[in-house]
C-alpha cells in the first residue's frame, strides 16, 4: 500500500511529495523543489528509507532541492525522456534514468506507472498507482498546467487532460504539483465535472 506525505514548500505553492511502501518503508520524493531539510526530516520521522527522485518535470521550482538532496544522498532520478528541453544547467549534467510512457517504477511491493502528458512540457509525466496519480502541473484542482512557455503545446495538454487523464478511473485521487485550488487533492471523476479543461479545447 501506498502512504502519502504532501509537503507545502517554498513560495510558489508548490506540492512536494514523499511517498512509501507501507509494508518496506521504501520512499521517494516527487518534486523536490524547495527546503531539503523539510523533505529529509518527514523521511526521518515517518523511519523511511528514501531510494529514489521521481520528476514531473523539471521547472526550476519543481528541481530547486534537487542537487542540494543529491549531495547528501546518492540517489537515482527518473525524468521523461522528452523533457531534455527543460533540463537546464546545472541539472542537466545529474545522469537521469530516462522515462518513457507505460514505464513501471518499483517502489518495494508498490508500482508506479508513468504517464505521459506532455503540453505543459514536453515530457510532462504522471505517476500512477492506483487510486493514486500524481500529476505535477498538468493538472490542478480546478486548473491546469500554463501553455505560454516557447516549448508548451496547447492541444498535446488538451489531449493529456480530456482523453489520457480523464480515461482514468473516476475515483482516481490526484495529487497536484500546486496548491492553486479549493484543495489540495480530489477525484478525477469530480474534476470531470468541474474542472473546464478536462473537457473542452477552450483557451489554456
Amino acid at each position: 500500500m501506498l502512504q502519502v506525505d504532501t509537503l507545502p514548500l517554498g513560495p510558489m505553492g508548490n506540492l512536494v511529495y514523499v511517498i512509501a511502501d507501507s509494508v518496506t518503508l521504501e520512499a521517494a520524493v516527487i518534486d523536490p523543489g524547495w527546503e531539503v531539510k523539510a523533505i529529509l526530516d518527514c523521511v526521518e520521522r515517518r523511519g523511511y528509507s528514501l531510494t529514489k527522485v521521481l520528476l514531473t518535470h523539471a521547472h526550476y521550482d519543481h528541481v530547486n532541492a534537487l542537487l542540494p538532496l543529491l549531495a547528501q544522498h546518492n540517489l537515482p532520478v527518473y525524468v521523461s525522456a522528452y523533457e531534455t528541453q527543460t533540463l537546464m544547467a546545472p541539472i542537466a549534467q545529474v545522469p537521469f534514468i530516462y522515462t518513457y510512457h507505460g514505464d513501471v517504477i518499483d517502489l518495494g511491493s508498490v508500482k508506479l506507472q508513468c504517464i505521459h502528458t506532455p503540453g505543459h512540457t514536453p515530457g510532462g509525466q504522471c505517476f500512477y498507482s492506483a487510486p493514486h496519480l500524481f500529476t505535477g502541473d498538468t493538472l490542478f484542482v480546478g486548473a491546469c498546467g500554463r501553455c505560454d512557455f516557447e516549448y508548451s503545446d496547447l492541444q498535446k495538454l488538451s489531449h493529456s487532460l480530456s482523453v489520457v487523464l480523464a480515461g482514468l478511473p473516476d475515483e482516481t485521487v490526484i495529487y497536484p504539483g500546486h496548491d492553486y485550488g479549493d484543495s489540495t487533492t480530489d477525484t478525477i471523476g469530480h474534476q470531470k465535472l468541474v474542472n473546464p479543461y478536462m473537457r473542452s479545447k477552450r483557451s489554456m
